[in-house]
């Protein structure tokens, strides 16, 4: 076996091991790895975002940054859904991570940038963030939809909310799957965890 092929399958088995154990919280939590899968770093975030000091954010160049982005059960009633966001992909550059990857329950993300020119990266982060405010402005009137007792039923309103949700990650992945000619590796799985493990 190659050092090469060595050096994957740990940071692939450390990665396994960290995704799986954080794919279902209710809270986000990150992990900072190296590249032969050695733990630089644990970050127990909130049920929002993870914040990172400037000394682990001067750790993170050229290491692989894995994160959960918030479970709840609603999701898997309605249907699965989240995306890389704005802000991470931004993280990604900034700090010019090798890779930053997203678990949600059976769903993983990873995200790298490649040969891209900076103007290029700003301009996809800053519509990418013109996606998001839609989104949420979206979810801001299903939610004034409910106070204003427009909506019959918790299961209508929770059936809008998620669908919602659902777009806005469909719509994330189509915008990165149709703008790759910038210059990063964007990847999309489903993971089924191994319990035994």
């Amino acid at each position: 076996m190659s050092e090469d092929s060595k050096k994957i399958s740990s940071l692939e088995r450390q990665l396994y091991i960290h995704e799986k154990q954080i794919a279902r919280r209710n809270y986000e939590t990150a992990y900072l790895l190296t590249p032969d899968g050695e733990l630089i770093f644990k970050k127990r975030g909130t049920t929002k975002s993870v914040k990172f000091s400037w000394y682990q954010l001067a750790r993170m160049p050229g290491n692989i940054l894995t994160h959960n982005h918030v479970f709840e059960e609603e999701y898997e009633n309605y249907g699965l859904a989240s995306a890389v966001s704005s802000s991470d992909i931004r993280l990604a550059w900034v700090h010019r991570l090798a890779e930053i990857r997203m678990v949600l329950g059976d769903i993983r993300y990873s995200f790298k940038w490649a040969d891209v020119v900076p103007r290029e990266a700003d301009d996809l982060v800053r519509r990418l963030q013109i996606l998001e405010v839609g989104y949420r402005a979206s979810l801001d009137k299903i939610e004034e939809s409910l106070y204003n007792l427009e909506y019959t039923s918790e299961d209508a309103f929770n059936r809008d909310y998620y669908n919602m949700i659902r777009k806005n990650a469909e719509d994330v992945n189509v915008f990165f799957k149709t703008n790759m000619d910038i210059g990063y590796i964007y990847h999309r799985e489903v993971v089924r965890w191994n319990i035994q493990n």
